[in-house]
């Protein structure tokens, strides 16, 4: 039979290595759920993407884009103005601000990103830069960053891949889509 010193003497070993057993599964559950949140902000990135109120806004911004590469003159409108135009330019801006802050959190999976809206990021930036910029100097940032910091950082990420070509495959929850 067991005497009560030796069962106290092993009770800290036991206790180790419940705890350290503890320590292991809740590491495996957070990762886990992390796993999970990044998929469900892949979803939801595709679904605000491919809406029609976000693909309004991209088409007027890629047509002026366009035509502004084109030699036409840009459209003189402030990013705070109360015009139409100036809401297409906010919802476009802004919904890559929050893209680009999910893909440099590791939230959101990059490739994922470029793969479906790469040259639209490209594009966007570089008409919107002028008008993003001109905020930037009118804004008082009081700590909170750079206004469109991470819209910029995308662009600049994206502008360095070396390849053009979007993947074929998109992997999301672990099944292909194509």
């Amino acid at each position: 039979m067991l005497d009560t010193s030796q069962v106290q003497s092993f009770l800290p070993y036991v206790s180790l290595a419940l705890s350290v057993g503890a320590l292991f599964v809740s590491a495996f559950a957070y990762l886990d759920v992390r796993h999970a949140r990044r998929a469900d902000l892949a979803v939801s990135f595709l679904q605000e993407f491919r809406s029609e109120d976000f693909h309004t806004s991209l088409r007027v911004v890629g047509r002026l884009a366009k035509a502004s590469k084109d030699g036409e003159a840009a459209p003189t409108v402030r990013m705070t103005d109360e015009s139409e135009l100036a809401d297409h330019f906010r919802r476009v801006s802004f919904f890559f601000e929050y893209v680009g802050m999910l893909v440099l959190r590791d939230l959101l999976d990059g490739k994922l990103v470029y793969a479906q809206a790469g040259l639209n990021v490209l594009n966007c930036w570089e008409f919107l830069r002028p008008y993003i910029e001109e905020h930037r100097g009118r804004r008082d940032v009081n700590g909170f960053g750079k206004y469109q910091g991470h819209f910029e950082m995308l662009y600049r990420r994206f502008k360095t891949y070396k390849y053009r070509v979007v993947p074929q495959e998109i992997i999301v929850r672990g099944h292909r889509e194509r």
